[in-house]
């Protein structure tokens, strides 16, 4: 069979697969697209930089570029991230085309004859979406700024930068996929995906430390007074803390300790959140400085100004990057729980006792991610009172959207992983 011919016959069989590789590819490219135009347009783009509320409360921060290409880079990591996680899932699959005779040549034709296909319903897709969303946004921020220019004119160089930018994504992919066959052999591919991750547990004068990190900066918080560009340095520092306690401590505490605890459901509900926490921690951490660091920066901005605008829109995209990564990333891993939930399934667990676990999961998990940083957010919501009502008014409905798509991202993946159990 040719190369061509095999491809396209793996990619209907996995078309699943394919179409959620499919809907994040669309995700980031229209965010990309969104605020590649948000850099390439200069009646978004003031060329000065940011100079905030007049008075002690003000900032020198470049928020106009600065954010938005902070976005494009979280968009090249989703691209890069899910054509990796896709790929990896594939292990078996490139394993039997090595016994076939595939070499190193038609393993690149076969990714890019797949990766085309899809980018051929994806693209267009997305570029009628982005094209969308820009007449929208600029109907709505155009007059709000005073911007005497048509809505429906888009920057040729926003298609330019983001067609490159795929172009070069798509060459990234296919370097990481050489080196990893490069570096396998048909029993390492075929059995890559049956094997168990070990799980390594760190010495406790290390979490103690990050435990250490996380006080220090919430005691600094406490001390911070009259200017929001103060809280950055001591939430940075939090912000490392935190991190410490998703990668490391809780992970610990729920698979370790114990010894206290009644009922079975409840160890393996533990077993799954500190295994759910510590795979994602990372894009927690990220979650956590984006809410703790950028609010206060927002804050601090002319409401009138173009960096306001381009930051709180910068925000609400950036939040939902980081929670549908997360969302991806459970999801994409639901693979072995599944097989865990059917093994307790034939040791006696009823339907109704694993959606009652897989329901416990997402709840633990929400409260830990909403918890550890809730003290940060309190003691800075002090400052937004003392100043007045509206930029208490401005932090809680941040904060109160950070936690809405977290909490729907929780039902969904609850939803998924209900619908799975059910088709067991």
């Amino acid at each position: 069979m040719k190369v061509f011919s095999l491809a396209t016959l793996t990619l209907k069989r996995n078309k699943k697969q394919y179409m959620i590789y499919g809907l994040t590819l669309i995700f980031a490219i229209v965010i990309h697209l969104i605020f590649s135009e948000f850099i390439n347009n200069p009646y978004l783009i003031e060329e000065d930089r940011a100079r905030g509320i007049d008075g002690p409360l003000g900032a020198d921060i470049p928020l106009s570029m600065g954010l938005p290409f902070l976005i494009i880079l979280f968009c090249w990591f989703m691209i890069i991230y899910a054509s990796q996680y896709n790929f990896n899932k594939k292990h078996q699959e490139f394993g039997i085309l090595f016994t076939c005779g595939f070499n190193l040549l038609d393993f690149i034709k076969y990714t890019l004859i797949q990766m085309g296909i899809v980018f051929i319903f994806v693209l267009p897709i997305s570029f009628i979406l982005g094209v969308l969303s820009l007449f929208f946004i600029h109907s709505k921020i155009y007059p709000y700024l005073q911007i005497n220019y048509s809505i429906y004119t888009i920057m040729p160089s926003t298609f330019f930068t983001t067609i490159s930018a795929l172009c070069v994504l798509v060459v990234i992919v296919i370097i990481f996929l050489i080196g990893q066959l490069h570096k396998s052999d048909i029993y390492t591919l075929m059995n890559d995906e049956n094997k168990v991750q070990a799980i390594h547990f760190v010495s406790f004068k290390k979490m103690m430390m990050y435990l250490l990190i996380y006080l220090i900066g919430f005691c600094s918080i406490i001390t911070v007074e009259g200017n929001l560009i103060n809280y950055i340095p001591p939430t940075a520092l939090g912000v490392v803390g935190m991190y410490g306690l998703y990668k490391y401590l809780l992970p610990q505490i729920f698979l370790k300790n114990k010894k206290n605890l009644k009922g079975e459901q409840i160890y393996i509900c533990l077993s799954h959140v500190g295994l759910m926490i510590k795979s994602t921690a990372s894009l927690i951490g990220l979650l956590t400085l984006l809410i703790t660091v950028l609010l206060p920066v927002l804050a601090s901005q002319n409401i009138e100004s173009n960096e306001f605008v381009t930051g709180m829109i910068s925000y609400l995209f950036i939040v939902a990057m980081v929670i549908i990564s997360i969302l991806y990333k459970m999801n994409m891993e639901k693979k072995n729980k599944m097989k865990e939930f059917n093994t307790l399934n034939k040791v006696g667990y009823v339907y109704s006792d694993l959606k009652k676990m897989l329901l416990k999961e997402n709840i633990l998990y929400f409260i830990c991610v909403l918890v550890i940083p809730l003290p940060y957010l309190i003691f800075m919501a002090r400052e937004f009172i003392l100043m007045n009502s509206t930029m208490l008014f401005f932090y809680s409905g941040l904060f109160i959207y950070y936690v809405v798509t977290l909490l729907i991202c929780l039902l969904l993946n609850y939803c998924v992983g209900k619908v799975q159990l059910g088709g067991q």
